[in-house]
């Protein structure tokens, strides 16, 4: 091999090798950092009500006798007061629940008929799991993970992004009833 060769070898080689390991600590870091942004949102979303709750009356969180109306003390009735969760969805754009145990009391949430979906049910069919793809990296192996974040849904479909609600409900919809959804296409912005 010519000296020439082995020179440019020698000073080409090193420049790639770091631009591949820059590469991947800035792609580690970019995920972890959106990870923790989606994290921080909701978390501060979450406390966002609560705060508004505890603004408005004193008290525990209770449920009358007949299971119709949930209560913030003994004077701030949640269920007919939409004003919170109105508020947390309109500055976050987060669908916001107050759920009591397993049922919606107050909601941002709508049917078609712009009706609010109080009193439905959490469904024990209904969990999640999230786990940093970083921290264990065999889960990523398995679901092949290339990006954040990463949905699976009954292990038969998946999806890399975070999509528009209408589209991640019509795949929820599709893996439960084990029908074919329409491929995911974003629109471009």
């Amino acid at each position: 091999m010519k000296l020439r060769t082995r020179i440019t070898m020698l000073t080409v080689l090193p420049i790639i090798v770091l631009g591949v390991l820059v590469y991947f600590i800035a792609s580690i870091n970019i995920r972890e950092n959106m990870s923790m942004g989606i994290f921080t949102g909701l978390q501060a979303s979450a406390i966002s009500v609560r705060n508004q709750l505890d603004n408005r009356a004193r008290g525990e969180y209770r449920v009358d006798d007949d299971g119709k109306y949930m209560w913030k003390g003994s004077t701030y009735n949640i269920t007919t007061d939409y004003s919170t969760v109105d508020t947390v969805k309109e500055a976050t754009g987060i669908e916001t629940t107050i759920f009591f145990g397993d049922t919606r009391y107050a909601t941002s949430i709508k049917d078609a008929s712009g009706q609010r979906l109080v009193y439905t049910q959490a469904s024990e069919k209904v969990t999640a799991d999230m786990v940093m793809s970083t921290e264990f990296p065999h889960v990523s192996q398995r679901y092949g993970v290339m990006a954040v974040p990463k949905v699976v849904i009954n292990e038969t479909r998946a999806f890399e992004g975070a999509l528009p609600e209408d589209l991640f409900v019509q795949q929820v919809v599709a893996a439960s009833s084990g029908a074919e959804a329409p491929a995911v296409t974003l629109p471009r912005e």
